[in-house]
């Protein structure tokens, strides 16, 4: 029918710009835009025509471009709708997040039940950082709307990034309840459920959203990260390469891909000595395929980080410089990672210290690293700056805001978290866990401060050459520690930090009664931890110690990994002759109390000899339960020998797998005598106060950033 208006009058402005949007509605962009330019051009004056040439222009990716054309409409029109409403959209994809906002915020003064502008107004502001602001604007939309479930899709969100997951929990069940087809709902509560450690659950979840949506690329790569979590690698693998084969340009699957080449857990020596080769050639291919897709690994950097290697044995250094100074490149060409310049000191009565951090709640890396570090630190010369990343708060997260001078604890996107610290300009940032935090891992391959550290709350390499000085201890580092760091490693006195850690009062542990004559030795860190290699060790021990129980605590979050643990002490103690019904035990996941009460009836904890245990050596020593610990190269192998050199203990410290066997034996033997107990246990009570309380590491750590 405008065909023949045209016909008739070929000039006709308001069947050329129709006509062209039947021609967008078509899939034919370039005839669309023709016509509607050709109406334009007829007739100026007249704001939908702008208004839809903005929008076909906004489908081609020229947001630049159709924001001009949304603006012209606004310059015949100021209160189009349609033009404000297109305009918002444009500038979001521009990346100008607080322009949109006010964008939206016109169009719902003039008209404030517009459900979609509602919703998009809430993007930008939890983009933002405003998850109050956002949380409001989404229940509007469904105020507007009841049954409009993108809003209530992205309000359970935005609870679940504020820590409320119960509440936002029961808003997905809700929804789904009503509408089971909603495939963004299945996967966002899959998230959920993944930070709530319920794996089986989260996989289901992401499975129903592809069964929906099967092209929905979120889900796949999440299923991917269930699956790898649940210990099926495997399976993960196979998740991650067909998303590739599907969207050969999606960079987190390909991130994905290259970290997943490390297992939680190696069943064999072997397999546990090929790791770090497996994964260098892993980044090898991924470097090959970022150099055809130049910064796309820029906007994925943190979401999977090769934490596991750390778990690995041997030499991880070169991989781990190898992978950082892939990604410090990738980040590098991302113009919003652009290094700082210069900072603003003058006119500063103190140093600026930035603390970058996903743990600011009761966590081994802010009760040993960071909360006597913000506690001690001399504030008459310095101004702390606290950058929360993690989403999960309790008291201590309160204490933090209390005791810095500046805090920002909000779900910020890494451009965000960018935008604000270079606005702070610290002249230091501290980073105490890189490799724990995705925020975290984002921001560290940006240089966002003249000096950047890390610290021991990951204990190995970042590996990035944004990094300038790893902070150690000289009671936790070899002689040669330098080699096995691509920062410059400051050893600080003891092991580096001012532990501030209380404990609560004990819970009697819920196992069964002992064995008359049985020693109870204590397996009690992730299982992930303990390397193959070692599974004879503490075989040798149970022969050699006599009637003995060896207790694994369950993993929390990887129970599948104790349970493979268990099988693989199982063939060791069996391969020993040794019955393994006799002596291997488990016990499930217990809260701190519990878990005090636990170490109380346990006669010896062994410490892992491929990655030692800081915190629980820290808690054993403080409930006397003497602890065996192998020395090993890396900084990772003795953190609990450190700990009791710092104390004066070091009876319990081998210096080869041969005494590691020995004096666990010799424990043993000790712990079957009354007094003998008892005086172990007093005299590593005794001592443990030391282990807390080293002012020295603070004052050398004040001087070093003053020296900066």
């Amino acid at each position: 029918m405008y065909e023949r208006v045209l016909a008739d009058v070929p000039q006709q402005p308001d069947a050329l710009n129709l006509l062209g949007m039947i021609d967008f509605a078509r899939g034919d962009v370039p005839l669309a835009l023709n016509r509607i330019r050709q109406a334009i051009a007829i007739n100026p004056q007249v704001p939908g025509f702008h208004t839809n040439l903005g929008m076909v222009l906004h489908t081609t990716g020229d947001s630049e471009a159709a924001a001009g054309a949304f603006r012209q409409a606004l310059a015949l029109k100021p209160d189009h709708l349609p033009a404000l409403y297109n305009l918002g959209l444009a500038l979001q994809a521009l990346g100008d997040l607080e322009g949109a906002t006010r964008v939206y915020s016109t169009a719902l003064r003039l008209n404030p039940r517009l459900r979609d502008v509602w919703n998009s107004l809430g993007h930008c502001q939890a983009k933002l950082g405003d998850s109050h602001a956002a949380l409001q604007s989404f229940q509007q939309a469904m105020r507007a709307d009841p049954h409009f479930a993108p809003a209530q899709v992205n309000a359970a969100g935005v609870l679940m990034t504020m820590g409320r997951l119960e509440e936002a929990e029961r808003m997905f069940r809700a929804l789904l309840s009503k509408d089971p087809r909603q495939a963004e709902a299945h996967n966002n509560y899959g998230l959920l459920l993944m930070k709530a450690s319920r794996i089986e659950e989260a996989a289901s979840a992401f499975r129903a959203a592809l069964a929906i949506r099967p092209d929905y690329d979120d889900a796949a790569l999440n299923l991917g990260h269930a699956l790898f979590e649940r210990g099926d690698r495997d399976g993960a693998l196979a998740q991650y390469r067909a998303l590739i084969a599907r969207a050969p340009d999606h960079a987190a699957a390909q991130l994905a891909l290259a970290v997943a080449a490390i297992p939680i857990m190696t069943m064999s020596p072997a397999q546990s000595e090929q790791v770090p080769q497996a994964f260098m050639q892993a980044v090898d291919a991924l470097d090959d395929w970022s150099r055809t897709h130049s910064g796309a690994l820029a906007r994925v950097a943190g979401s999977v980080q090769p934490f596991l290697l750390a778990y690995r044995p041997g030499d991880a250094t070169d991989a781990l410089r190898r992978f950082g100074a892939l990604i410090h490149r990738e980040v590098a060409q991302d113009p919003s990672a652009a290094s700082v310049q210069s900072v603003a000191t003058i006119g500063r009565a103190r140093m600026r210290l930035g603390i970058v951090s996903g743990q600011v709640r009761t966590h081994p890396v802010w009760q040993i690293i960071l909360r006597g570090m913000i506690e001690r630190i001399d504030r008459d010369r310095f101004d702390v700056r606290l950058y929360a990343t993690g989403q999960l708060q309790d008291a201590e997260t309160q204490w933090a805001e209390a005791h810095v001078d500046h805090c920002l604890r909000q779900p910020l996107a890494v451009d965000a978290w960018t935008d604000h610290i270079r606005r702070e300009a610290p002249d230091i940032l501290f980073y105490p866990e890189v490799g724990m935090d995705a925020i975290g891992g984002a921001l560290a391959p940006r240089r966002l401060a003249p000096r950047q550290l890390a610290s021991w709350g990951h204990p190995i390499t970042t590996g990035l050459p944004s990094i300038d000085i790893y902070l150690s201890g000289e009671a936790i580092e070899a002689s040669d520690a330098q080699a096995h760091y691509s920062e410059t490693l400051v050893k600080l006195p003891g092991t580096g930090v001012f532990t501030r850690f209380d404990l609560p009062p004990p819970r009697r542990w819920s196992g069964p009664p002992r064995e008359p004559g049985h020693v109870r030795f204590a397996l009690c860190q992730q299982p992930m931890k303990f390397d193959p290699q070692d599974d004879a060790r503490i075989a040798q021990i149970a022969r050699d110690a006599g009637p003995a129980e060896f207790w694994i605590v369950q993993s929390h979050k990887h129970p599948s990994a104790s349970a493979l643990l268990m099988e693989r002490l199982g063939r060791a103690f069996a391969a020993m002759g040794l019955d393994p019904k006799r002596y291997l035990r488990i016990t499930g996941w217990m809260n701190q109390a519990e878990f005090l009460g636990f170490l109380d009836a346990m006669d010896v904890m062994l410490d892992c000899p491929a990655f030692s245990g800081y915190t629980t050596a820290w808690q054993a020593i403080h409930r006397g339960t003497p602890i065996v610990t192998l020395e090993g190269r890396f900084m990772r192998q003795r953190l609990a020998a450190g700990l009791l050199r710092q104390i004066g203990q070091t009876g319990g410290v081998a210096r080869d797998t041969d005494q590691y066997v020995q004096l666990a034996v010799e424990y043993a033997g000790r712990s079957r005598n009354a007094l003998s107990r008892i005086e172990d246990h007093r005299s590593l009570a005794e001592a443990a106060p030391r282990a807390d309380g080293n002012a020295a590491a603070i004052a050398a750590m004040q001087r070093l950033f003053l020296a900066s």
